[in-house]
């Protein structure tokens, strides 16, 4: 975050940061501390309720319609004798990313970013248990219907 310069004007400097760069180092620090999984997975609950009521007011109906497609495949994918868990790992990343893109607020994005790169390290944990996995794909598939309806308590409810 420190900048140094040498020379008549030299020194040390506060840099200009990316915040791609920020968010990246974020959740470096979430997987340095080791974030026991129940934790991280809280957090995510708690960050999905923020986003939903202005996902829901802002989204446009080809994000709709593309959050249900997601969410059919995610379902198809999920109920597969050998599931590709790379594949369900990734619909459900481009499951939250699209829900804070329909929120249309920047906070939210990064902070979704950076739980999503420090869960990477945990989620085939998740993917692997059936009922877990499931429970997830049915989620994501009611949460669409939901947003699809602009049915709030329903949503909330989730």
């Amino acid at each position: 975050m420190l900048e140094a310069k040498k020379g008549a004007k030299g020194g040390y400097y506060v840099r200009e940061l990316d915040i791609n760069e920020a968010v990246d180092n974020l959740a470096v620090m979430i997987k340095q501390q080791e974030m026991p999984l129940d934790k991280l997975l809280e957090f995510q609950y708690a960050m999905d309720q923020a986003i939903l009521v202005p996902a829901m007011a802002n989204a446009s109906q080809p994000q709709i319609h593309r959050m249900t497609q997601l969410a059919d495949q995610l379902v198809g994918l999920c109920n597969e004798q050998d599931p590709d868990f790379q594949q369900i790992s990734a619909i459900d990343k481009a499951l939250n990313l699209l829900m804070v893109e329909m929120a249309d607020n920047p906070f939210f994005e990064w902070m979704m970013r950076s739980v999503q790169l420090a869960f990477r390290s945990y989620e085939f944990l998740v993917y692997q248990i059936p009922a877990a996995r499931l429970e997830t794909a049915r989620n994501w598939k009611s949460t669409a219907e939901a947003v699809r309806d602009r049915d709030l308590p329903k949503a909330t409810r989730l």
